[in-house]
């Protein structure tokens, strides 16, 4: 108890001892009130910043060093796009042990996931409710980072891991087997090599997350095996050495026989792959060629119908079946008879329809040379002229053939329907059966020289008659000279011929592929002769230019040769008739016999006929 006076009163030094004692209880109080009063301004700072921020992201957090806190969706989503682009750009190495590709990331596919990294920036702040004032007192010290996220990679959306690709992958060889003397041998199979984008595409996000610019991917190719080993294939090729080592005896129907060797047999083989399996094939077109070359002979080409020209074009209306070498089942059929070691097979003539698209099918689809010429109307010659074109019209000249129109036409006749016209024989202008059909053979050389095909033999006539092209011409006689061409063109050249009262046409039809050109034209003495040769330039489509000549020998005038001398020797005076001598007078007493009938002596021939006329000079048509 405190002391008192007494009067009842409190000492003063109990006075001063209570004064302590209060000045101790505030002391105390003080260091209790002050940090709960700091916490209670924190937590009501903390309190109100949440008030101010709600609906927006917390304050101090980055993305890709980006500050997106406090930021509103909208803000918040325009802030991402603006993130997302950057990053598209970031440069991306993919290092390979030769090589490394230098891309973005754009380009392999890595993009930035701006659903997945907003919902981790929204997170931020919205932890246990205890803590979060601390973290939010935090970021004022040190901001929140926060990881991109990054969307499944495709690689669809992925350009350089695909060129990548592309530049490495190498496949693998497969075996495979050639023909070596006659004998199949194996050809070795060689390992590929590749590289997995997807691999590539799995290892981006690790390697982006890190932060490093660059991003560094390192990649490994990898061997790519062939399917199927090398000890397979040479099995199946000892098989079939020993299957086709005694050969294989063909015939065609009842008409040709041929045999053909083992190393003719393996030509024939194909060995192929199917995922794990060796398959050995017939070579079809192999087999097709050598049965084409063997039999060539074998079969009959059929005709094709009657032929028209309808727009340009030569039209055929169905004609007579042909069959040739061999049915679509040879190269079958022969396998077969290989794997069974039969030893011989029989294949079957194929027969082969001659439609409307004949003439298509062998190339004969448009017009490649023509020429024409003109004749008064009317004249004899013209029978001939137009005759002999309906003779050789519609015929076909098959690709290395040759056509000769005296081994064609024959002698000409009256009974061919040939009538007399004017001829040159020995330089000298006479008639004859067939006689103007020259006119016909030099629209043919014409059409022939501007179609790009080749003379095989031809004569130009010894005098120059003014209606054919100077240098440029051919006449004909039989058996010679002959007019013959060689199809040295890849398609087959149809001969068409039509004809008005007063000229004769020439056409030739297949398919163009050669441009022809006269380059030139020389004349050139040859004795008292002149020798006109004329240029043509052929270009074919590969670019070869093929440079030529034709050339045309004129006599000076009719009957005087390149020596000068008549091409006709005179014909001798017949030798004088000899006198009879008188027959012996008879004696008078014996009665003379009569009087033989006088011998005259035989008539002379009756003069030749003066040689006809040459027609009229005519200018010759334009080449």
């Amino acid at each position: 108890m405190n002391a008192r006076t007494p009067t009842g009163e409190l000492t003063l030094q109990d006075r001063r001892a209570i004064r302590r004692a209060a000045k101790r209880r505030k002391k105390r109080l003080w260091w209790f009130a002050a940090p709960v009063g700091i916490l209670v301004v924190f937590l009501v700072a903390f309190a109100i910043d949440a008030g101010l921020t709600s609906g927006r992201t917390a304050r101090n957090v980055e993305v890709a060093g980006v500050d997106v806190g406090n930021l509103d969706d909208a803000d918040l989503d325009e802030a991402m796009v603006a993130i997302e682009s950057d990053f598209s750009r970031r440069a991306v190495e993919i290092r390979l042990p030769e090589s490394t590709m230098s891309t973005n990331a754009a380009d392999v596919g890595l993009r930035v996931d701006v659903a997945a990294t907003v919902d981790a920036v929204n997170e931020v702040g919205s932890g246990f409710i205890v803590t979060r004032p601390f973290g939010w007192l935090g970021r004022f010290f040190s901001p929140a980072a926060v990881d991109l996220r990054f969307a499944a990679a495709d690689l669809a959306d992925a350009p350089a891991l695909r060129e990548l690709e592309a530049s490495i992958t190498a496949d693998p060889v497969e075996p495979s087997v050639d023909l070596v003397d006659g004998e199949l041998v194996l050809v070795a199979g060689q390992p590929g090599r590749g590289i997995a984008p997807q691999t590539i595409l799995d290892q981006l996000p690790a390697a982006a997350a890190a932060g490093a610019t660059p991003i560094v991917v390192d990649a490994e190719p990898s061997p790519i095996e062939p399917t199927v080993s090398d000890g397979d294939v040479q099995a199946a090729i000892d098989e079939w050495n020993a299957m086709t080592a005694a050969g294989l005896t063909i015939s065609v129907g009842s008409e040709a026989t041929s045999q053909f060797g083992a190393g003719e047999l393996r030509s024939w083989l194909t060995l192929s792959v199917d995922g794990t399996e060796i398959i050995a094939a017939p070579d079809a077109v192999a087999i097709r060629a050598m049965l084409d070359e063997r039999f060539a002979d074998v079969g009959d080409l059929g005709a094709p119908g009657d032929i028209t020209i309808v727009d340009g074009a030569p039209v055929a209306e169905p004609g007579e079946p042909g069959t040739k070498c061999c049915t679509a089942e040879a190269p079958d059929q022969i396998f077969e008879a290989i794997e069974t070691g039969a030893g011989a097979v029989r294949l079957e003539l194929e027969t082969v329809d001659r439609g409307d698209d004949y003439l298509a099918e062998l190339g004969i689809v448009e017009l490649v040379g023509e020429f024409t010429t003109n004749h008064d109307c009317c004249q004899s010659r013209v029978t001939n002229i137009q005759r002999l074109g309906e003779i050789i019209r519609g015929q076909i000249v098959m690709p290395g053939d040759q056509f000769s129109v005296n081994e064609f036409v024959g002698p000409r006749t009256t009974e061919k329907g040939f009538v007399g016209g004017g001829v040159i024989y020995q330089g000298v202008f006479k008639s004859d059966i067939g006689g103007g059909i020259s006119q016909f053979i030099t629209t043919f050389f014409n059409a022939v020289f501007f179609a790009g095909l080749d003379y095989d033999t031809y004569q130009s006539h010894s005098i120059y008659i003014s209606r054919y092209p100077r240098g440029r011409e051919a006449t004909i006689s039989y058996p010679a000279p002959d007019f013959a061409i060689v199809n040295t063109s890849e398609y087959p050249v149809l001969i068409w011929s039509t004809w008005t009262d007063t000229s004769i046409t020439v056409e030739l039809y297949s398919t163009k592929h050669i441009e022809v050109t006269q380059t030139g034209q020389v004349d050139e003495a040859a004795g008292a002769c002149t020798r006109v040769t004329t240029f043509r330039e052929r270009v074919y489509p590969d670019g070869e230019v093929v440079e030529d000549s034709v050339f045309a020998l004129y006599q000076p005038s009719e009957g005087i040769g390149c020596d000068g001398r008549p091409t006709v020797p005179p014909t001798p005076a017949p030798p004088p008739a000899a006198t009879p001598e008188p027959e012996p007078t008879p004696p008078p007493e014996e009665t003379p016999p009569p009087e033989p009938e006088p011998t005259l002596p035989p008539e002379p021939p009756p003069p030749e006929p003066p040689p006809p006329e040459p027609p009229p000079p005519e200018p010759p048509p334009p080449a």
